[in-house]
């Protein structure tokens, strides 16, 4: 891989972090830094209040229901969020519960917010949701689901007080196409994450070999 950085450049570095204000999830800190050429600079991050040392935040499940004789078919959950004052498409997630693990929240955050019950197959190592904007951290979940299981033909979920959540099943093919419908015929947006894997699997399904 190409490193196109000079080498007569400092490392960048964080010398302290001020929280200026709070609310019960969210917080707003100012982060005294040192770019590359040594100059001192401020930043400004959301921060989460739930934040656990030592610990990633959420989870974000790619979970995929399994039938035989069909295609297998991903989890798209929707939505109303109030920053976007739109429904968004995403996939199911949520935050990680003290002493659990990424695997333990994203098999209790799948059941809750749309009934599923599934195998946990792959774990991410801890990724950032927005570096620019945040400190927050996930983990993405691929979880498999039985879709010949009795207890995944109808499942029931388990919302919480506020959730009111949809769930659709989507085939993996047709996953950007039915984005682009939903965006198009009924006014919804996309979570950057669900969109950045529908444009991934299209692009290695339709773009060209090498000769």
């Amino acid at each position: 891989m190409e490193d196109n950085r000079q080498q007569d450049t400092k490392t960048p570095k964080v010398h302290s972090w001020k929280e200026v204000h709070r609310e019960k999830w969210l917080g707003l800190s100012q982060i005294n830094w040192e770019d590359n050429k040594g100059r001192h600079r401020v930043w400004e991050a959301v921060t989460r209040t739930t934040k656990q040392t030592g610990v990633v935040d959420a989870v974000d499940i790619i979970a995929i229901v399994r039938k035989d004789g069909e295609e297998d078919r991903i989890v798209i959950i929707s939505q109303f969020r109030p920053p976007t004052e739109k429904v968004c498409l995403e996939i199911p997630s949520g935050l990680v519960d003290a002493g659990e693990t990424a695997e333990q929240a994203a098999l209790r955050e799948l059941k809750e917010e749309t009934g599923y019950r599934g195998t946990v197959v792959g774990v991410s190592p801890d990724t950032c949701y927005e570096p620019g904007l945040t400190s927050a951290t996930c983990a993405v979940v691929q979880v498999l689901i039985d879709g010949n299981l009795e207890e995944n033909i109808h499942p029931v979920p388990e919302m919480e007080d506020g959730e009111c959540i949809a769930t659709r099943l989507v085939p993996l093919s047709q996953l950007l196409v039915t984005l682009n419908r939903l965006m198009r015929e009924e006014g919804m947006t996309v979570d950057a994450k669900v969109w950045t894997l529908a444009c991934g699997l299209n692009f290695a399904q339709s773009f060209p070999p090498r000769p």
